[in-house]
């Protein structure tokens, strides 16, 4: 999964030829223009059958947003644009009352290995919440 930063970099890196990593994600906060996200560079979409049950989490395919939420859903577009508009702090553990502090538990709180791991595993609280650096 990429961060933010690094979803804009790997989206406009042509602006940042040359540029140590170091250098480019100090410049990414001036940037001002939106920029259109597509294929991997897409921030995974994601939906739960019980907000309440961390498990319940179901990857949703951004091409066919019609098998998730019914006919006629589809995505135009995924933009992203660095603002220096504050944080909106709370919406987001308000609605998902499990989460919890770093460092960030698994969804799926299981032991043990397995080859087909399930997304809950995948998935971790701060995928859901960033804080800016």
């Amino acid at each position: 999964l990429y961060k933010s930063g690094d979803r804009f970099y790997m989206v406009a890196q042509d602006r940042f030829k040359g540029l140590r990593r170091c250098d480019w994600l100090k410049l990414i906060p001036k940037q001002t223009d939106t920029i259109t996200l597509t294929g991997a560079y897409r921030p995974r979409l994601l939906t739960f059958n019980d907000l309440n049950d961390s498990t319940s989490v179901k990857l949703v395919d951004p091409d066919d947003l019609a098998t998730s939420f019914g006919a006629g859903v589809r995505l135009k577009s995924v933009e992203l644009t660095i603002t220096t508009e504050p944080v909106t702090d709370g919406k987001v553990q308000a609605l998902l009352g499990w989460l919890g502090p770093y460092p960030e538990p698994a969804l799926l709180h299981e032991d043990g290995r397995t080859s087909d791991i399930p997304l809950a595993m995948q998935l971790h609280h701060g995928d859901f919440i960033q804080r800016p650096r």
